[in-house]
């Protein structure tokens, strides 16, 4: 499927299904879908940035069951209904060091809970949700990546990242779960619930209690774990009011970052 510079999606109300087996989406431009659907067999992967949604923004991405890879590109999503993006136990596939492979949602100001349900390499289920709670997130790009049992490499793009100490400036990598977020919206002021997720392989004997903390590029360092957070599963770390965004990592709260 390759799209070199005559969109014909794009203002179309209709439906475009990929039925094969391992398909690409390529082409020298970006293709907006309005509803596009994921069946058949094997990967379907991105090599080139595309949309979906439409130009009216209220078309729908069905994942279902299937492993969407985003290679390196951006997955822009129009439609900011919860219901723009669906899935079984299909997912997208992030999983690079540099972010480039982000899901960008232009979620502004509409309720509840938007689920990116992203995967690992392994095809563990590990989504992001993101509720807003006040104000306009705009449009929420996301990205996450494992690391390795010492939490390298540190993110360098879009934010730099130089250490993973804590409070005394010892390296706490052996208290945090092997994975990094990036999480950035366009909206000025915003707050929102956030809840992360991860695979078992990557969560190591740390302790009670993991919450999220976020990069502090001012101090070069990391900000104190978000208030109120709690644990939905031994998997996953439920964050609310959170107002600050950028890099996030996991850590033990009995040994924050």
């Amino acid at each position: 499927t390759n799209n070199s510079g005559n969109n014909c999606f794009q203002t179309s109300a209709g439906t475009v299904v990929l039925d094969g087996t391992a398909q690409t989406i390529g082409g020298s431009s970006s293709t907006m879908f309005n509803n596009l659907t994921l069946s058949g067999n094997g990967t379907k992967t991105m090599a080139q940035s595309i949309s979906t949604g439409g130009s009216a923004g209220n078309g729908v991405l069905d994942v279902s069951s299937q492993k969407l890879d985003l290679n390196s590109n951006t997955l822009s999503v129009t439609n900011g209904s919860v219901n723009a993006i669906t899935y079984t136990i299909g997912y997208m596939l992030s999983e690079d060091v540099d972010n480039s492979s982000k899901v960008s949602w232009n979620i502004n100001n509409q309720p509840g809970t938007h689920v990116i349900p992203f995967g690992n390499r392994s095809g563990v289920l590990i989504p992001l949700t993101i509720s807003i709670r006040s104000g306009d997130l705009g449009v929420v790009t996301a990205s996450t990546y494992t690391t390795t049992a010492n939490n390298q490499p540190y993110p360098v793009t879009p934010v730099l990242v130089n250490n993973v100490n804590d409070a005394f400036g010892n390296d706490n990598s052996a208290f945090m779960i092997d994975r990094f977020w990036q999480i950035d919206k366009s909206g000025v002021a915003a707050t929102s619930d956030i809840t992360f997720t991860w695979a078992i392989v990557e969560s190591p004997v740390m302790g009670n209690f993991p919450h999220a903390q976020v990069w502090n590029q001012n101090i070069g360092g990391w900000d104190y774990p978000f208030s109120n957070q709690s644990n939905p599963t031994s998997l996953s770390t439920y964050a609310p009011f959170v107002t600050q965004y950028g890099a996030f990592a996991i850590s033990s709260d009995e040994s924050p970052l």
